[in-house]
């Protein structure tokens, strides 16, 4: 049995229907539903591979950044994270809100109001202690009202607050030219 295989057996075994998968590769990550609620369950592995190590540490870290920033308009909420083994290697699966909605293209942008409501998301976790340093669009969903969410923080470095965060201006400047592209005179 392969990871993917497994991950798909062990997302069952906790009660969730797999709708369909949404990214693969060494990264799994589904559409799930149990009962009425649909989610988003991404699946890792640590073992001893490079790349495979990485995406469990980022589960691991996007985990503890989603119970920082759970009540923060436009960041995805954390329903539940499990752990197991398979073939005596750690797996953790996270499983976040499902934001039914468009993910952005590389060639689409944000209006100046979702700008606006993304900037204010970017400083509310800054103000936490959080820096996302993904801020991109593959990793902006918006919803069918027109609101944006930041979908994927398993790459944030996490300070906590009143302490010096590496990556506030990255993200500052990442969100600024994401968004100077549809609206020249944004500015956050």
């Amino acid at each position: 049995m392969n990871y993917q295989d497994f991950f798909q057996l062990y997302i069952t075994k906790l009660g969730y229907e797999i709708v369909e998968p949404l990214f693969g590769g060494s990264a799994s990550v589904y559409k799930v539903q149990k009962g009425s609620e649909v989610s988003v369950a991404k699946a890792g592995v640590k073992k001893e591979s490079a790349l495979l190590d990485e995406i469990y540490r980022d589960l691991v870290r996007e985990r503890l950044v989603l119970e920082k920033t759970a009540k923060i308009p436009g960041i995805v909420r954390q329903q539940a994270y499990h752990r197991t083994k398979f073939n005596h290697f750690d797996v953790a699966v996270l499983v976040r809100d499902y934001i039914e909605g468009k993910m952005l293209g590389e060639d689409q942008g944000l209006n100046q109001r979702q700008c606006e409501i993304l900037g204010r998301t970017v400083k509310a976790v800054h103000s936490i202690g959080v820096a996302s340093l993904d801020i991109k669009s593959a990793n902006i969903v918006v919803d069918g009202e027109g609101f944006p969410y930041l979908i994927d923080l398993g790459t944030a470095l996490f300070a906590g607050k009143n302490k010096y965060l590496k990556g506030v201006d990255e993200d500052l400047e990442k969100l600024n030219f994401f968004c100077r592209r549809h609206n020249p005179n944004f500015n956050k």
